[in-house]
């Protein structure tokens, strides 16, 4: 996956996550101090165990080691074992369920990607989403680099995407009218008095607000819904009890726990009372819960998601340079399916390897 100036490679085992990353010609994987865990090339950065409340983008960016994209992005702070026992023992139904499904984590994803992601969700599924995003990233977003073929871009940043041109142009890519929504959500995030922000810290800074108010002010954008607003507080801003309600979780709440049934549809009176409903029984991350179940009963999981687009031909450049291979060990595995190119990358030179934390 291309995130945050870099490809990263993924390959995994029952307990582990081996990587490798490829980087743009010229740049390396900052190295991390050893006594500290910080990137002994820049004070922009994270320690390699992340926790919640890191929300400057600055962390997170080419000068962050691609160890502490990981640990951020996975949410390996949190501790899945626990958390499933806990469910398991206040919910009969989710102990039935959770059994075939071990491991399933929320990402902690970019805020102004998962925005725009989503916003190319309303109505519509899983392929067709996917290459909306890949679109973004290869007529958008800075070219990273090229392996076996296949070029890798950037995601957009929001001054990327404010031009007066973006909406015919993402039209023309068939993202009909949801190009006026991501053009209109650039311009609204982006700042042109401090250009060296891009609007991004008000963004990040959603994550120290309360759930309520940062849900308020993502109903601001334009193509941002109630539901949106809350997949975007749950996956990005560490809103973890919050539990996004669609027709799909309705009809789990109807079937599975006859909770409900006295709405006709799903307005805001019965979007909120199923969400509390969930809340309360799950907890303090109710959202990771529903997660489970969600995903449990799906009846096809694939859906086209390992589909991709043929990508524009890159400029030309040097040969990037790629990194060693390294190894995450964690409580539970991962199940989510990421796209690479080829696992063979990662059995090139000896791995190293670098133990997490028991949670």
């Amino acid at each position: 996956m291309a995130y945050k100036g870099r490809v990263i490679f993924l390959r995994q085992e029952q307990d582990k996550l081996y990587y490798s990353s490829l980087f743009p010609k010229g740049k390396t994987e900052p190295e991390l101090d050893s006594s500290t865990g910080k990137s002994s090339t820049t004070k922009s950065t994270t320690t390699a165990a992340s926790t919640a409340t890191d929300t400057s983008p600055e962390l997170f960016s080419s000068a962050t080691s691609t160890l502490a994209l990981i640990n951020d992005y996975f949410n390996l702070d949190v501790k899945l074992s626990s958390l499933y026992s806990d469910w398991a023992k206040c919910d009969s139904h989710f102990s039935k369920k959770s059994g075939e499904f071990p491991g399933i984590r929320i990402l902690r994803q970019d805020p102004w990607e998962n925005v725009c992601s989503f916003i190319c969700s309303t109505n519509n599924n899983i392929k067709r989403i996917s290459q909306m995003v890949d679109n973004l990233c290869i007529h958008f977003g800075d070219y990273i680099a090229t392996h076996e073929g296949v070029a890798y871009y950037d995601f957009p940043k929001p001054h990327q995407l404010n031009d007066p041109s973006v909406e015919a142009k993402l039209r023309s890519l068939g993202f009909g009218y949801r190009a006026k929504y991501i053009y209109k959500t650039a311009v609204m995030v982006s700042t042109p008095t401090d250009s060296s922000s891009d609007g991004l810290p008000a963004l990040f800074n959603l994550r120290n607000l309360s759930y309520e108010e940062a849900h308020e002010e993502l109903l601001k954008f334009s193509g941002v819904g109630p539901k949106v607003a809350d997949c975007v507080c749950l996956m990005s801003l560490d809103k973890h009890d919050c539990v996004p309600v669609d027709t799909h979780v309705w009809q789990i709440a109807q079937r599975d726990y006859k909770y409900g049934r006295k709405y006709k549809t799903l307005n805001k009176v019965a979007y909120d009372d199923i969400r509390i409903f969930f809340r309360d029984l799950w907890g303090p991350y109710a959202g990771w819960a529903h997660s489970v179940l969600f995903t449990a009963d799906l009846r096809d999981l694939n859906n086209g998601v390992n589909t991709t687009t043929t990508p524009t031909p890159p400029p030309a450049e040097g040969k990037p340079v790629k990194q060693e291979h390294k190894i995450l060990t964690d409580d539970q595995p991962h199940p989510k399916r990421l796209k690479t190119t080829s696992p063979n990358i990662l059995k090139r030179g000896r791995p190293a390897v670098v133990k997490v934390e028991a949670n």
